[in-house]
């Protein structure tokens, strides 16, 4: 143990000088001179600058609570880890955050026998957000200074490419897009987009085309047609990659707002928060699949269907209309029940408004980084960059009716508790996520009777690491929270 003065008091380390921590229990900030440790008393005796001398026992030296991170001043991005360290404390603390100034407080977790944690920058403007962990009687407790969080521009304007662009698919390390003007598509190398570009004519009538879908497999093109404002009309047709006009797949629906590739068969969404989603077989147009309504809250448009290997995304307009950043991607499930699982505001820089065209996902093969690539109605070009999983919670801050009030233990080594509240009786839907955006564990549905509840969640067969929890209500209103598996 080593103790130091300074200008501002006495300070104590409990790990040979790794780490120091204020020894301030009654002691004001002042000067100190001097230090010296009587051993037959087993006390430290401190010499001040002007205001006399203080005596304390050092049997079981006990360091002022204190919230060591983060830093008061730091500016954080939304999407960033905000890394919380504290001291001072035992046994079970309880760590709360607030985004304006200490008005309104929301839970992060209860920790036993911790001393850090962490979790993720909201897509919310804040210039006095804080950090604050405290006993569970509230006997105790620090707060950390304050600190900011700034939207982050996840949302690059690329300009125009000498062509007004629409649909817009990937083939390898090109991007393929569809002229609206003219009948042709243009390709354009990944991931930068140089104008330098060669094009492909095809035979379907200008401004026609909604979407695209490649198909690996049979390394071809399915292409929807309909009406760009209500997408009626549509219409299904295979066109090899030399621009050849294949046969057309018949459709179960005559509106069709986005087309996508699936192992299973060619996936088609219906439009509207009400969206179905079906897998066809491209050879007769078959239904293979059917999903349930997607039962979404919020937006006045869903425009394109692009899919990650796993699950697929949507654009989403108006989605949020009373904020600066009203549109959103959402990643959706078309397992038995469509539903949205992740959400995430489009922010662009200078607060530009997009209306979307097209979209289309990429990753990269040198990097494993996954892109999205839009069109606007204008013809331009957007590359958005989101962490989906680690910002699933941005909703939530912006509007919801459920939220996640504790995960216990956290972190755990096998079992864990979630508590929620809504605002309203109902029943409520929870998925665990890993790091790489994979639902882990089975779906849980639970009732909420009194608008509160918990769920018991078996974390046993998971391996270590941080995983991120995103509760569901009836209304479509998500939250979300992370939680750490230590083995």
């Amino acid at each position: 143990i080593l103790f130091a003065g300074n200008d501002i008091g006495v300070y104590v380390s409990l790990d040979g000088g790794e780490l120091w921590l204020p020894f301030n229990n009654g002691f004001p900030y002042v000067p100190v001179t001097d230090l010296e440790i009587h051993r037959d008393k087993r006390t430290l005796i401190a010499g001040t600058h002007g205001r006399s001398m203080f005596e304390i026992s050092i049997d079981n030296p006990q360091p002022a609570p204190v919230v060591l991170a983060p830093f008061g001043g730091r500016v954080y991005e939304s999407g960033d880890t905000i890394d919380i360290e504290w001291a001072g404390f035992s046994g079970t603390v309880r760590v709360i955050y607030s985004l304006d100034g200490g008005t309104t407080w929301d839970t992060l977790g209860e920790y036993t026998n911790a001393s850090r944690a962490r979790f993720i920058a909201p897509f919310i403007e804040s210039n006095n957000a804080l950090v604050r962990v405290e006993a569970l009687d509230e006997s105790i407790g620090a707060e950390s200074a304050p600190f900011s969080i700034e939207r982050k521009v996840n949302t690059d304007g690329r300009g125009y490419r000498g062509f007004v662009a629409g649909a817009v698919e990937v083939r390898g390390e090109k991007l393929w897009a569809v002229d609206r003007q003219r009948e042709r598509i243009v390709t354009l190398t990944l991931p930068v987009l140089p104008p330098s570009a060669s094009s492909v004519d095809h035979p379907f009538e200008p401004g026609t085309i909604l979407d695209l879908a490649y198909d690996p497999g049979n390394d071809r093109f399915y292409v929807l047609l309909g009406d760009t404002l209500d997408f009626s009309d549509a219409e299904l047709w295979i066109m090899e990659i030399d621009g050849a006009k294949g046969s057309e797949i018949p459709l179960p629906v005559d509106a069709v707002s986005g087309v996508a590739y699936s192992p299973e068969g060619v996936v088609i969404m219906t439009p509207g928060n009400d969206g179905v989603g079906y897998v066809l077989d491209p050879s007769d147009g078959s239904v293979i699949r059917q999903t349930g309504a997607l039962g979404a809250d919020g937006g006045i448009r869903r425009v394109g269907l692009a899919g990650d290997g796993t699950e697929y995304s949507q654009i989403v307009e108006d989605l949020q209309p009373t904020t600066p950043v009203p549109d959103a991607i959402q990643r959706i499930s078309l397992g038995e029940d469509a539903r949205v699982t992740q959400s995430v505001p489009l922010v662009v820089e200078n607060g530009e408004i997009i209306n979307i065209y097209g979209l289309a996902y990429y990753t990269s093969e040198e990097t494993g980084e996954g892109i999205y690539y839009l069109t606007s109605t204008e013809g331009k070009f957007y590359i958005v960059t989101v962490d989906l999983i680690s910002s699933v919670t941005t909703i939530r801050e912006v509007f919801s009716t459920v939220s996640v009030a504790s995960i216990t233990p956290n972190p755990t080594r096998g079992e864990a508790t979630l508590a929620f509240t809504t605002e309203e009786a109902g029943s409520v839907e929870i998925m665990l996520f890993d790091g790489e955006g994979s639902q882990v564990l089975p779906t849980i549905r639970q009732q909420a009777y009194d608008g509160t509840g918990e769920v018991r969640l078996d974390l046993e067969s998971l391996p270590s690491g941080l995983y991120r929890a995103v509760i569901t209500a009836e209304n479509g209103d998500r939250a979300a929270a992370t939680v750490m598996v230590l083995k």
